[in-house]
Parts: C-alpha cells; sequence; structure tokens
C-alpha cells in the first residue's frame, strides 16, 4: 500500500491524505501530548490502519479503471456530495472518492466483487467501475457509501452493547445496513422503498439487496419515530451519528422498546445472517 500511495497510480486526493495523517502520527511518537493532540493522534493512526488491511487492497486496482470511466464516477461523486450536504445527509466534504477496478469473475453474478464500500475509521470511500451504464446504481452506491461516513467507529466492543447481552454484530450490521439504504434511496430514487433497477445485467443483480433491511427500518423503526413527531430523516441520521461507546443498533434499541426482540424473531432472523454488503 506505501508503494501505491507514493506512486503515480495514487489519486492526489489520497496521496495527500495520507501523508497528513503519517505526518501527525510520526509528530507525536516520544511527545506528550494533550488529551486534544492525542485524539488527532488516535484518528490519525485509526485511519492509516483503515487503508493498509483487508478490503483496502482493492484500492491497488484504481490504475485499472479508464480513464474516462474515473472522469464519470468523480462526476457523479461531486454531484451527490452536493446534494447530501444541501440535505443535511452527510457533515461535511472530506470524503475521498477512489474508482477501483473489478475482475471478469467478481463482476459476474456469481462474484463477490462490491459495488462500493467506506473503509472502516476513514473518510476513503471505493467505488466500483463495473456501475458505469447504471446512472441510477452509481448514484445510489455513492450516496449510500457517503452516508456511512456519518458513523462514529470504535476500536474494540462498544460499551453499550452490555445493555443488550443478546445482540451480535449481525443485528447491529443489519440495522445500521437498512436506515443507510432508506436514506440514500430516499435521496436519489424518490422513496426509501424505490431500488435501482438491474436492467437484466447480472453484474448488477445485487441492486436490492438491503430491500429487506429497508423494509424493517419503514416498517418498524420509521412510525416510532413519526409517533414521536420527529423528522424520520433526522431520527434515523441521529441513530447513525451514535456518539463513541455507542452503536447505531443500540442507539435505536434505546429509542424503540422491543425492537431488538423482533429482531431476534423468526420473521427476520434469517434475512440478518443472509444480507451482505453489495
Amino acid at each position: 500500500m506505501a508503494s501505491f500511495i507514493l506512486s503515480d497510480h495514487c489519486p492526489d486526493e489520497l496521496r495527500a491524505a495520507a501523508i497528513k495523517h503519517t505526518m501527525i502520527v510520526t509528530e507525536a511518537n516520544g511527545r506528550t501530548l494533550t488529551p486534544e493532540e492525542e485524539e488527532k493522534r488516535r484518528i490519525s493512526s485509526d485511519w492509516l490502519t483503515a487503508i493498509s488491511r483487508g478490503n483496502a487492497e482493492r484500492l491497488l486496482t484504481h490504475s485499472k479503471v479508464a480513464a474516462a470511466d474515473k472522469d464519470k464516477i468523480s462526476d457523479a461523486t461531486t454531484q451527490i456530495k452536493q446534494e447530501l450536504l444541501d440535505a443535511g445527509l452527510i457533515l461535511n466534504d472530506e470524503q475521498i472518492v477512489v474508482p477501483i477496478h473489478l475482475s471478469d469473475e467478481d463482476r459476474t453474478h456469481g462474484g463477490k466483487g462490491p459495488y462500493g464500500m467506506l473503509l472502516g475509521m476513514s473518510n476513503v470511500v471505493y467505488v466500483s467501475d463495473h456501475l458505469i451504464g447504471n446512472e441510477q446504481l452509481l448514484r445510489r452506491t455513492i450516496a449510500h457509501e457517503l452516508i456511512h461516513t456519518n458513523e462514529t467507529f470504535t476500536n474494540g466492543k462498544p460499551e453499550a452493547t452490555n445493555r443488550y447481552p443478546r445482540m451480535r454484530s449481525d443485528h447491529d450490521a443489519f440495522v445500521r445496513e437498512g436506515i443507510v439504504d432508506w436514506l440514500a434511496n430516499n435521496h436519489v430514487m424518490g422513496a426509501p422503498g424505490s431500488h435501482p433497477d438491474a436492467l437484466g445485467n447480472p453484474e448488477w443483480s445485487r441492486a436490492n439487496c438491503y430491500a429487506l433491511n429497508v423494509r424493517f427500518v419503514e416498517e418498524s423503526i420509521v412510525p416510532h419515530l413519526r409517533l414521536a413527531g420527529r423528522d424520520s430523516e433526522e431520527g434515523l441520521l441521529s441513530f447513525l451519528r451514535a456518539p463513541h461507546g455507542e452503536t447505531c443498533a443500540t442507539r435505536a434499541f434505546d429509542a424503540i422498546p422491543g425492537l431488538l426482540e423482533f429482531l431476534l424473531g423468526d420473521d427476520v432472523r434469517p434475512h440478518v445472517y443472509t444480507t451482505r454488503n453489495p
């Protein structure tokens, strides 16, 4: 990854961010830090960790993306960012969106290639070039990943999960992805339950893979927000923007009695286990 960051293939914005965070961590070594400096060092350390392991390896395929496709993803990102900022659906425009390239195997129906992904504990998002040709899906994917940046990531197990010993990470993921896709669909498609059309193309067959999550949010969370007199988008964003030690799901469980028990029920449980990131 370090070689890629320093190469001509790395997007300038990503390289500049990597150098900035590296300098912050390096300059903090061996010094007694104020609480503010320590928090700044932690954020930079987490950022560097996030782009150096696991799914971050897909960033290395950026050089294989056609120049015209890079431009199309960049143009769509600029437009979606401004729309989300104007709508209050993201807090800033500091996200770095990197186009990536998928192999032929990953592009097919049976492949595991993602449409897009936020690299946790960073502001770096990658978006696949195989979405070119499906403008709705491209825009929804960019919006989905940018909305994920509202989340606060915590190293280790969040303290709030102790209040819900029966909750597992897949429950939190089910709620979180449902809320994010509800917001993305509502903005891009005009309604939470409207998903991009796959247009008969197997490469886009998972365009509605979070439909069950979105339905759960629409039927089990949104009505409680409306009964409480809260705006649906504002309420859902407040769950995503949980403080350190909390998660999106624990915030929702606190606000809506019985929600976790419903998730544990037979009608929902199978879908929690089978949902996967697009």
